[in-house]
């Protein structure tokens, strides 16, 4: 205890020559001082063991030292933390030169014979004891308990489905877990925050949901405890004090050596210290690593787009299905939708990958599809359009015929094996169809990493399109193909096994979706009514129904 400090400090010189009564008081907003003689420290920070709340409450004593009559800009609580972390340093760096002039601080020989003594369970001599207890907390940061940061985490979490601010969460979590070091297991604070998420969440949202959320505020944790990091890191390995050269001369003033003397860094100093401090954790300083993976967290959480279960599990088949191969979509699409997009465990920081459109260059009429689609003239009808034709046929009158059709996007990524014929099938019975197909590049050309080729429309067809989307045989562009595809009419259908893949912003090659974009894809295929079918044969299946339809 004889780090400690009593609740009511006597006659304490703190600045200059005055000498006042100063009292420590633990206080959840250490940042706001109610007195000016009061020494906050943090109630909220759960020391692991006596010696760290020992380190804690001399750093709050050393920063109302340092910090008595300098004012600083910028948030309080911020600025707080800022002068704490620097305070844990100024505190160890006096009481080594302390202990050193009291002799009284371990050599690495007496350190070592020490550490082998209770290591064997043998009883330590009395100047030992002594030793050990005076060197017991000679690190800069105090620790944490381990079991106070899940409570953090947990009721964090919970504020956070309150305000709905990811920002926010990653400042309060900083601002909770800075004045100590934090030592946690991955696993189990991934766990702590799934369970916070389900206890959030609706019980009808789907595991996609829960998985997707977990993720972003998982990496949101990582962020916050990075900016710690970066600011503890600074903190315990700054420089405190100065070196100035100090020569000495003989009598005939000639140069007899000099050594490197110590003197107190200035005020100036000090205050640049702090500043870098606050930009540290608040995630703007460059040196900082917090600073580079901001851009990597999104801004809300993946459920506040999210539908219920019941909603996000149907998929509206259109008019003219038989029962029969609607079911067989239906589960051919769940079945592709549970193993691809939620229980998909393999997950990168990928991004959607951006698609070049190119223009539609038709080489080849599909005659039976114009022919549908020509606008046909009758004899008889109620209003006269076409008088010009009086004198040759005599059919002034028109009406429009309904001609089937629909929208199709086509993964054309190497697995689902669309051919030519297959398209000119399609389009024969679906006459009014537009179908494109997209594929990636695994790298960047011209900045996109992949492209959309229209394949066919109003009846004609670009066979050279197969040729190009041959070339390449990834799928890293399927959110920007599955946008061009909920731009045409209805029915969308989508021909691939829901398996999507992102790219890496920087190299532009394919790697896994993160979750919470995987999670994008899937409410939008849902928002948009788009039907995914993998089986080549069932699209002409459902080509073949909806031309009946007419």
């Amino acid at each position: 205890m004889e780090d400690g400090l009593p609740f009511i400090l006597p006659n304490l010189a703190l600045v200059g020559d005055k000498v006042r009564n100063f009292s420590v008081k633990f206080t959840p907003t250490p940042w706001i001082q109610a007195h000016k003689h009061h020494i906050n420290v943090p109630s909220y920070a759960v020391a692991k063991e006596e010696s760290d709340q020992q380190i804690m409450t001399r750093g709050a004593l050393w920063r109302m030292k340092l910090f008595y009559a300098m004012k600083f800009r910028g948030a309080k609580e911020t600025v707080y933390l800022a002068q704490l972390l620097l305070s844990y340093k100024m505190a160890l760096i006096h009481k080594r030169q302390t202990l050193k002039k009291i002799r009284g601080y371990l050599t690495y020989s007496d350190e070592r014979l020490i550490n082998e003594k209770i290591n064997e369970g043998t009883t330590l001599t009395k100047r030992e004891r002594t030793l050990h207890e005076l060197n017991k907390s000679l690190y800069v940061i105090p620790h944490g308990d381990s079991k106070d940061l899940f409570i953090k985490v947990t009721r964090e979490v919970q504020r956070l489905y309150e305000h709905g601010s990811i920002e926010q969460f990653v400042r309060d979590m900083i601002l909770q877990t800075a004045p100590v070091m934090n030592a946690y297991s991955s696993a189990d604070v991934r766990e702590y925050i799934r369970s916070a998420v389900r206890r959030n969440l609706k019980s009808d949202m789907s595991d996609m949901v829960i998985n997707a959320d977990t993720e972003v505020i998982w990496k949101a944790f990582i962020l916050s405890s990075q900016a710690v990091s970066d600011a503890q890191s600074y903190a315990r390995d700054m420089e405190v004090t100065d070196y100035v050269w100090k020569s000495y001369v003989d009598e005939e003033g000639n140069s007899i050596g000099g050594r490197y003397l110590t003197k107190k860094i200035s005020e100036k100093q000090i205050r640049y210290r702090v500043t870098k401090l606050v930009r540290l954790l608040e995630m703007r300083e460059r040196s900082g690593y917090a600073m580079y993976k901001k851009k990597n967290v999104p801004e809300e959480l993946p459920s506040s787009n999210a539908v219920s279960k019941d909603q996000e599990d149907k998929i509206v088949i259109p008019n003219g299905i038989s029962d029969s191969l609607a079911e067989e979509i239906i589960e051919e699409a769940e079945k592709n939708y549970q193993r691809n997009l939620v229980d998909y465990k393999s997950a990168d920081d990928g991004v959607h990958g951006k698609a070049m459109l190119f223009p539609f260059t038709p080489n080849k009429p599909i005659h039976k599809a114009i022919r549908e689609l020509a606008k046909h003239n009758s004899d008889r009808g109620v209003v006269p359009r076409n008088m010009h034709r009086m004198t040759t046929d005599k059919k002034v009158f028109s009406r429009k015929k309904s001609v089937a059709g629909g929208s199709m996007m086509i993964d054309c990524s190497g697995s689902m094996g669309f051919s030519p014929s297959d398209v000119e099938e399609i389009v024969d019975l679906l006459p009014a169809s537009n179908i494109a197909g997209y594929v990636g590049y695994n790298t960047t050309i011209d900045e996109k990493h992949g492209m959309i080729k229209v394949i066919a429309k109003d009846g004609r067809m670009d066979t050279d399109s197969f040729d190009k989307l041959d070339d390449y045989g990834n799928n890293s562009v399927d959110f920007e193909a599955l946008q061009w595809l909920a731009s045409m009419p209805e029915p969308r259908i989508w021909v691939s096994d829901q398996q999507v893949i992102g790219v890496d912003e920087n190299t532009g090659h394919c790697v896994n979706l993160d979750v919470n974009k995987r999670q994008e894809i899937s409410n939008f295929i849902r928002k948009h009514n788009i039907i995914p079918i993998e089986d080549i044969e069932k699209v002409k299946s459902v080509a073949k129904e909806l031309s009946l339809k007419r």
